[in-house]
Formats: C-alpha cells, sequence, structure tokens
C-alpha cells in the first residue's frame, strides 16, 4: 500500500508511525477493503521524496542520462514504466548513432514540458478537497 503525499502532510499527519498509518488506512473504507485479507511483510513505513524534474543537461561525452534519471513525473501519474521504455529506446537509437544526443535531449524535454501542462490540468480539475493543503498548494502552483 502506498500514499502520495506532500512532506508537510506526512509529518503532520504522523505517518511514519506505523500504527499512525493503520488507524487513517482504516479509515479509508475502500483501500482498507482491498487489503483486509493481506498480510504485511512489514511494518516499517518508508518515506520517499519523488518530486519531478528533469536534468539541465541530459548528455555528455561517454553518457547519456535516460529513465528517471532524465526526468521523474510525479507518482500520480503513472507515467514512469512507459516513460522509461520511451526513453530506453530513444537513447538505444542514440547508442547506435540513428539519432545525435541533441534530438534526444530536446526530446526528453520536450516530454517532459508536455507532461508539466498535462499535471498542471488534472490538478486543476481536482475539486473533491478544496480544503485540504495539499490540493491549495498544488493548484495555486500550477503553471
Amino acid at each position: 500500500m502506498a500514499l502520495f503525499c506532500d512532506a508537510r502532510t506526512a509529518k503532520t499527519q504522523q505517518l511514519q508511525q506505523s500504527d499512525r498509518w493503520h488507524e487513517l488506512l482504516g479509515k479509508a473504507v475502500n483501500s482498507a477493503k482491498l487489503i483486509e485479507s493481506t498480510e504485511p511483510l512489514s511494518d516499517d513505513i518508508t518515506i520517499c521524496n519523488a518530486p519531478s524534474h528533469c536534468l539541465d543537461r541530459l548528455y555528455g561525452p561517454h553518457w547519456l542520462a535516460v529513465g528517471d534519471a532524465a526526468s521523474s513525473f510525479d507518482p500520480i501519474a503513472s507515467q514512469g514504466i512507459i516513460k522509461s521504455i520511451s526513453n530506453g529506446l530513444a537513447a538505444a537509437d542514440v547508442v547506435l548513432g540513428k539519432t545525435d544526443p541533441v534530438h534526444y535531449s530536446q526530446s526528453i524535454n520536450a516530454m517532459y514540458q508536455l507532461y508539466l501542462t498535462m499535471r498542471d490540468r488534472y490538478y486543476q480539475q481536482e475539486q473533491r478537497w478544496p480544503d485540504s493543503p495539499f490540493w491549495q498548494k498544488y493548484q495555486s502552483t500550477a503553471h
């Protein structure tokens, strides 16, 4: 089970504490139903930072950034696998000399800019929690 939120929410809600996590998960009726007959592999809670980003420089002499090393998208977007496969295929073309790294870099940057536009549109459409600090923050910072 995973929860995507900002650091402020994790801290305020004490999500790093296993008992608090399970308490709040129990209140999420639909999610709790999905896991009611499962056993956790561990009671440890892992918190990871997963920001969106794109490197300023995607290639150099004898190196090429690919996948999440080149750019990463918000986990809510669920684009990581398709993006990594697409980046891998494009990187293979550079390695095989079928395209140049400048074109590859432009392609990755264009894909990232499209992602930012789509992310902002989706964030603006979310209206179920108007009083949520998380959504207030991300809707007000949309491009």
